[in-house]
């Protein structure tokens, strides 16, 4: 999607966007009905309200999408919202602009409790009281509370590893162990050659050259796809690769842990604690099993409706 939502009206109920339509009046073009009005311009068609019936409802529409619907209050004061997700950022910020970042300020229920709204963007299959092309049917009552009973969405869902996906990584531990079981005679070296600095214990710090991991989990998952043994090749791209990540993983530790401070480019070794066998054991494995795409987790499962947080990573769709 091309273009921007600065300057974009923000309308956040049915009321705001009634209220809108009416005072804003039809645009004198060919180009716009009498049941459209701009949220900007009217150059800018892509960002408009539509008006649905007799004021039955108004939506909020991007490009060719309604992002937002509002339907009419009832005598009782509860209304119905309908939201839909789309794998746009230009679609979260049109959301957000309407008031509806709901997966960071979430929505307060008539019970009082936080929830968040999860948008699923897989709105084409029939999905219990949602229409179709939405993905969440929001009830609210009178005080703006969302009312759970009569509210659902569409699933999301978090990945985790698959009875497959932890045999993959079992043999490829396997394979590895008696490599590394070498490697740890070289601990001693691999201290005294080491250099700890600020940047590579940071919280985000990492590796200044990846190339001989990124060749050594190439030759890993060639191997655990194809079987057979570990190629002989693959100690000399891990033997460099070993002393840079000595150095990030001594770095964290005195950091963190030990709450040391040190210039930009301090010199290891005697002056500075050695990372035992198995925290570098434990370090260079992880790694390796990242570096070879081996930590994948191919399940996909659906996350409880409306939770009060949620995951770091999640998918909005598929299984």
């Amino acid at each position: 999607m091309y273009g921007s939502i600065q300057s974009c009206v923000s309308l956040h109920s049915y009321s705001q966007a009634k209220r809108h339509f009416e005072v804003r009046g039809p645009v004198r073009s060919r180009r716009w009905s009498m049941d459209q009005r701009p949220m900007f311009g009217t150059r800018e068609q892509w960002l408009r309200v539509v008006r649905g019936g007799m004021d039955d409802y108004f939506d909020l529409v991007l490009y060719q999408t309604p992002m937002v619907r509002y339907y009419k209050p009832e005598e009782s004061g509860d209304y119905t919202v309908l939201l839909r997700g789309e794998g746009h950022i230009m679609s979260w910020q049109f959301l957000e602009n309407a008031g509806w970042a709901t997966w960071g300020r979430g929505v307060v229920t008539s019970a009082g409790k936080r929830v968040v709204v999860p948008l699923s963007t897989r709105v084409g299959d029939k999905y219990s009281v949602v229409p179709d092309m939405w993905s969440a049917k929001l009830r609210f009552d009178e005080r703006g509370c969302l009312i759970l009973g009569e509210s659902d969405h569409r699933p999301v869902f978090v990945a985790r590893a698959s009875a497959s996906d932890r045999e993959v990584r079992r043999v490829a531990r396997e394979k590895l162990n008696p490599i590394f079981d070498a490697m740890m005679f070289l601990l001693p070296q691999l201290h005294e050659n080491s250099v700890i600095s600020w940047e590579r214990g940071r919280a985000f710090g990492g590796m200044e050259n990846k190339r001989d991991a990124m060749r050594a989990g190439t030759l890993i998952q060639q191997t655990i796809r194809e079987g057979g043994e570990l190629p002989e090749q693959l100690a000399q791209h891990l033997r460099p690769y070993a002393q840079e990540l000595y150095n990030v993983v001594l770095s964290k530790l005195l950091l963190t842990k030990e709450g040391r401070t040190f210039s930009s480019q301090d010199k290891g070794g005697g002056d500075y604690p050695q990372l035992t066998e198995e925290r570098f054991r434990t370090a260079l494995l992880g790694s390796m099993i990242r570096e070879a795409r081996l930590n994948t987790a191919s399940k996909r499962v659906p996350l409880p409706k409306f939770p009060d947080k949620l995951p770091r990573k999640f998918f909005s769709a598929g299984h």
